[in-house]
């Protein structure tokens, strides 16, 4: 017998490094909320807790969508496709309203990745502000519906 991983034990691992994910994205955000409502300037250590915030936001798109959305889709013996293709999915599993939302935070994700130009960051920043709680629900949403593979009895 090997010790092959299922695909819901797979699945499973993956919701894990989401649940993380969150975790860290969301002491992020806290933090720069906090920042923004007091009207910081954006230099110094906002700055930095800023940098932070839109790493943890790529990351945490990158496996909501990459992994567990695409895990989803291995348990459930659907063909991969494209990321447009995931994306679609997640709106007729409910996880979204549209799937228009669920691209725009994905092309936030690779807009932060490829903005070199310093004058950009703080729209960058206040885009991610605000579209965090959205990430927020539909990962709950996610883990929810994840629930009927990974609950144990």
């Amino acid at each position: 017998m090997t010790n092959k991983k299922t695909k819901i034990e797979i699945l499973q691992e993956r919701i894990e490094n989401l649940v993380k994910s969150k975790e860290h994205l969301l002491y992020s955000y806290n933090s720069c909320k906090k920042l923004k409502d007091e009207n910081a300037e954006l230099s110094g250590e906002y700055f930095v807790q800023y940098e932070a915030l839109t790493a943890r936001y790529g990351r945490t798109i990158d496996i909501l969508v990459n992994s567990v959305m695409r895990g989803i889709d291995i348990v459930e013996y659907v063909e991969a496709g494209t990321i447009i293709d995931v994306i679609n999915r997640a709106e007729k599993r409910n996880f979204v309203e549209t799937a228009d939302e669920l691209r725009t935070m994905k092309d936030l994700r690779n807009e932060i990745v490829h903005t070199y130009d310093s004058e950009e960051y703080e729209e960058t920043f206040d885009d991610v502000l605000e579209l965090t709680p959205a990430v927020f629900s539909i990962i709950d949403k996610v883990i929810l519906y994840c629930e009927k593979y990974t609950k144990k009895n």
